[in-house]
């Protein structure tokens, strides 16, 4: 039979059941035996029991073999590690094995531990990425050894997704020279943008440190320029550093420059300076104490300094000023300014009524002059002194003349400072003895005989004539015929016999015909003779040009003696600055050292910058190179139109004569100008002009103004003007009609209504221009206030241009210049004194002469000098501070407006309106404008000097936008204007109670059959009535009268606005 023994050893823990990856076998534990009694059970349910419970180990009794079951191994461990960016990871999940498994989290220093493991092979595996970064393999096999550690590690990259962002910031402007610094995971250094703005992105999660340096701590204080900031990923995070600014007080400024314009003006230039509002500018005549002269805005950077006395000592000094106080002065620059050179001579003339003379004569007058100088130009030829004359000289006869020959002639007023310009050249040809008269013959002349033509070669035909008479013609008139056609050869003198006939073709036969004329009339023609050319004859070989002989030495030599660009006007010395834009010419002065006729090119290269833009060869205009050069229009000058788009910022020009070398020279040093380098342009931008054109209709007589295209060509072309906007309008007036000599003074009070118009409109930057269509067709013409941007002027078809220009000169702050002399509101220091341009100017293409009447005149024709154009050029520079008192936002206010004229004073009624306030500077002028309660208590005071009008030298008128928000207007009753302790006028509400104001002003609007609208209203109780369009702002009347017919109403949406002088009430007709 056959014995089974039972072997039994204890179970292993429950850690120790798992199994290694990998095939599956069986391993006996080690063997114990144990004494077996038969059990009480069935044979074969005792054997299944055995193999279900206990490890086996079988004998065959038989043989009596045993197996023995080899030993348990002993289990293994493994560890590990999980890193990111190589730093451990914790809380990360781990797993060992797949079935079962073993699952372990990672501690905070990335860490895990498996133990109890069952040597062999197994995985290790990462379920899930960790949350902060991901690993790039996350499952990794591994051989347990039997006793032994087994070590795998998982390496990754953290998430880089959080955002740190923020601004640097004193009040809304970046600090400047701020960086922020990012320690910490990362360091990084960013620098804020023009907002002050700062980002750093991409960044892992971690601790940081986020720092503001690199500033000026002299001009910046931070509360806290460190912030500490603990980002996970994906955070944003913004951080606000917010400077204050210190304002220190200004440096001092460096010495100012000072350069002399004329005997009686200096422009005073100095330096851009940090945290400077405003500059103080004083000034010292010598032994005199200092004056304050100006006190610009700190983003000025220059004063005009006029009415100077000449040859005096003038000393300047500047400081910078902010609110935290005012710098040390300056260093003190002086100068003296010149003397002056007498006035330019008038009135000179010159006649050569005897044989081989000129008689020359000039008005002497008070020109400040000690002696003058006459000087003449022959022909085409150079200016030459040919006279000197004592200062009281009034004429001077010129004796060295030849017959026949024009001779120019102009005169210089001098003494110990100089000369004047040149007065307006004269012309004249001197006269040639008079021939014997012939008398004049009483019939017509026979006709000539006329011999038969010979062809001399293939393009010539001498054609001859005989006279039968004693006394020669007049003329010969001599005809070719070809085809049937007579052309004539022109007008022969009667003393000629013959005519060679040229250019004609060959081969080809041409007909003649002659006749004689005088006084009386002409002959009969004559008798047709003819002559046929032969044919042409090849043309010879050209001989070879002879070595050219070797050139003797010369003493000749060209120069450039200058150059400069003219686009309207411009000095010799070319000290008018450019406005970019704008065409002009290019004007080369070439001079040579002795008399010649070379006729050199001229090589000019245009610069921006260093880069060059154009390039251009001027051809010699003359037959010969002047030696003595002039900017008068006649004179020789090489001569380059220059298109406006070349003209801009930082140009520069070079310019070379006889760039090809082409004639003999001593030297050709001074060939090129500037020597070396290129010279720079003095070219500035201009800000656009803004025109508001309002047509008026003046109920009075029916008359209506109006506007067509081209009534800024002159200020366009004459002006520091290239961009200009328009717009067109209509208004209506019930003032009187305009009369020629402002008798009335409506042409005044039509300019105060427009000014007051501007201030309830808020104007801004746009020019106010009425144009009007006065009864006569003499008188005055249009009426501009100084330095403030509303005019009037005729819409005259051949006269509107020049007059906006005038009158938008008078806006540009000028005077009159002086011509006619009576002219009123003259310009003291304009430097010409008979009212001319004083040096060419350049219009169309075409040269002005200088003696031409500057437009600030009312002589014509009329151009603009060189003052006028700078001074322009002034005021416009400084235009987008010039009306500083202006608000930028419109808001409730009260119209104050009126005009001082003489003992004529007006204070029109006031009225409320919505617009932008409008001031005059604190303390600027004699004259006051209150307001008064019914007390007589002052609820506001304005001081103010007035605008002028050059033509009424006495006027000062005012239009003031004062905000509500400044005084009690509920308060308000009476306006009182004064100036001292004199009181001018006063205006007080035209109802007993305003606060009881009847409730229907009898106001009323009837459409009128020419498409107008009539306002009536109660004018008792309402003097004014404002005829406004609420939407858009626009005032379409201020009318008086009661009634007016007024254009461009809208019964749908007008307002009126009634005023008893002091309040306000709006009606709205078309809205109840």
């Amino acid at each position: 039979m056959a014995w089974i023994r039972f072997h039994w050893a204890p179970s292993p823990p429950a850690s120790k059941l798992l199994q290694p990856d990998g095939p599956m076998t069986m391993r006996p534990s080690p063997q114990r035996r144990l004494p077996l009694a038969r059990p009480p059970i069935s044979g074969v349910a005792a054997f299944l029991l055995a193999l279900l419970l206990l490890p086996v180990s079988c004998t065959d009794a038989e043989s009596g073999d045993t197996t023995q079951p080899p030993p348990t191994p002993v289990p293994g461990t493994v560890v590990g590690l999980v890193t990111l960016d190589g730093e451990g990871e914790g809380g990360v999940t781990v797993e060992l094995g797949t079935n079962p498994r073993q699952v372990r989290t990672t501690d905070g220093a990335g860490a895990f531990r498996f133990t109890g493991v069952p040597p062999g092979p197994w995985t290790v595996r990462l379920p899930e990425q960790p949350e902060d970064g991901s690993v790039g393999q996350v499952e990794q096999s591994i051989q347990v050894p039997e006793a032994g550690e087994a070590r795998v590690e998982f390496h990754g990259v953290l998430h880089r997704s959080a955002i740190i962002e923020g601004a640097v910031l004193a009040g809304d402007a970046p600090v400047n020279g701020a960086n922020v610094r990012l320690t910490g995971s990362e360091e990084r250094t960013a620098t804020p943008d023009e907002e002050g703005r700062f980002t750093f992105a991409d960044l892992p999660r971690g601790r940081y440190g986020v720092e503001v340096e690199g500033f000026d701590t002299q001009r910046y204080a931070f509360p806290s320029a460190s912030e500490t900031v603990n980002l996970r990923t994906a955070d944003e995070v913004w951080l606000d550093f917010p400077a204050t600014r210190i304002i220190p007080v200004p440096d001092s400024p460096i010495p100012v420059d000072l350069e002399v314009l004329s005997s009686t003006s200096i422009r005073v230039n100095w330096q851009v300076a940090d945290e400077v509002d405003r500059w103080v500018l004083n000034r010292q005549r010598s032994g005199e104490s200092w004056t304050e002269i100006a006190t610009p805005a700190g983003n000025v950077f220059s004063f005009l300094d006029q009415g100077l006395i000449p040859n005096t000592e003038y000393a300047y000094r500047l400081q910078g000023c902010n609110e935290s106080g005012c710098s040390e002065w300056s260093e003190v620059s002086e100068v003296r300014t010149p003397g002056r050179a007498p006035a330019r001579p008038l009135g000179l003339s010159a006649l050569s009524e005897e044989t081989l003379r000129v008689d020359l004569e000039w008005r002497a007058g008070c020109l400040g002059h000690e002696e003058f100088r006459l000087e003449r130009l022959r022909g085409s030829g150079s200016w030459t002194v040919i006279h000197t004359a004592p200062g009281q000289a009034v004429s001077w006869a010129d004796e060295e003349v030849e017959a026949g020959v024009q001779y120019s002639y102009r005169i210089h007023a001098c003494n110990e400072h100089g000369c004047s310009n040149p007065s307006e050249p004269v012309h004249v040809t001197a006269r040639a003895p008079e021939p014997e008269p012939e008398p004049e013959p009483e019939t017509p002349p026979v006709t000539p005989t006329l011999a038969t033509p010979q062809a001399l070669d293939h393009q010539r035909i001498h054609i001859t004539w005989s006279w039968s008479s004693d006394e020669n013609p007049v003329r010969f008139e001599l005809q070719r015929g070809a085809s049937g056609t007579w052309l004539g050869l022109g007008s022969l003198s009667g003393d000629r016999r013959g005519h060679i006939d040229t250019g004609l073709a060959a081969a080809t036969t041409y007909e003649y015909r002659i006749r004689a004329c005088n006084d009386a009339g002409c002959s009969d023609w004559s008798p047709v003779r003819w002559a046929t050319t032969p044919a042409a004859e090849p043309e010879p070989e050209p001989e070879p040009e002879p070595e050219p002989e070797p050139e003797p030495e010369t003493s000749f030599n060209l120069s450039i003696a200058g150059v400069h660009v003219n686009q309207v006007v411009q000095t010799l010395g070319g000290d008018v600055p450019l406005i970019a834009g704008r065409p002009g010419v290019i004007r080369v002065f070439v001079q040579a050292n002795e008399a010649n006729d070379v006729r050199p090119d001229v090589e000019i290269r245009l610069y921006h910058g260093s880069s060059l833009a154009q390039t251009y060869t001027v051809s010699a205009p003359g037959s010969s190179v002047p030696r003595q050069i002039s900017d008068l229009p006649g004179a020789i000058t090489w001569n380059q139109p220059i298109p406006g788009n070349l003209v801009r910022t930082n140009l520069r020009i070079s310019v070379t004569v006889d760039p090809q070398g082409a004639f003999g020279e001593s030297t050709t040093d001074d060939n090129t100008y500037p020597a070396s380098g290129t010279m720079p342009l003095t070219v500035e931008t201009v800000a656009p002009l803004h025109m508001r054109f309002l047509e008026i209709h003046q109920t009075s007589n029916g008359t209506t103004g109006q506007y067509f295209s081209g009534v800024m060509n002159d200020t366009r072309a004459m002006f520091p003007v290239v961009e200009v906007t328009e717009q067109v309008v209509s208004y209506t007036t019930d003032l009187p009609p305009l009369q020629s000599n402002n008798g009335n003074g409506a042409w005044v009070q039509l300019l105060a209504e427009i000014r007051a118009v501007r201030t309830a409109e808020g104007g801004g930057e746009q020019y106010y221009y009425g144009l009007v269509r006065p009864e006569y067709t003499s008188g005055v013409a249009g009426l501009g206030y100084i330095g403030l941007p509303v005019a009037l002027g005729w819409d005259h078809p051949q006269l509107a241009a020049w007059i906006a220009a005038h009158e938008l000169g008078h806006n540009f702050g000028r005077y009159h210049s002086p011509c006619p002399t009576s002219i009123s509101g003259q310009d003291a220091n304009y430097p010409y004194s008979d009212g001319s341009i004083g040096h060419t100017g350049f219009r169309n293409g075409q040269f002005v002469d200088p003696g031409t009447a500057d437009v600030m005149s009312y002589c014509r024709p009329a151009w603009v000098s060189d003052y006028t154009f700078k001074g322009i050029l002034d005021f416009r520079r400084n235009e987008s501070v010039r009306y500083a008192m202006t608000g930028p936002t419109q808001e409730p206010a009260l119209i104050l407006w009126g005009s001082i004229d003489g003992d004529r004073v007006r204070l029109e009624p006031a009225f409320q309106v919505e617009t932008r306030p409008e001031l005059p500077a604190p303390g600027e002028g004699p004259f006051t404008l209150e307001g008064l309660d019914d007390r007589g208590r002052v609820l506001f005071r304005l001081d103010f000097a007035g605008a002028e009008i050059a033509d009424q030298p006495d006027y000062r008128g005012f239009s003031f936008a004062l905000p509500l928000s400044r005084f009690d207007a509920q308060a308000l009753r009476t306006l009182r204007l004064r100036e001292g302790g004199r009181v001018l006028a006063l205006r007080e509400s035209t109802l007993a109670d305003p606060a009881a104001a009847p409730a229907d002003p009898a106001l009323a609007l009837i459409a009128a059959a020419d498409g107008r609208t009539l306002v009536q209203w109660n004018d008792s109780s309402y003097p004014l009535a404002v005829v406004r369009d609420p939407e858009t702002g626009r005032i379409l009347s201020l009318a008086r009268s009661g009634a007016a017919a007024v254009q461009d109403v809208d019964p749908a949406r007008v307002e009126v606005i009634l005023s008893d002088g002091i309040t306000s009430r709006v009606e709205r007709p078309g809205r109840r």
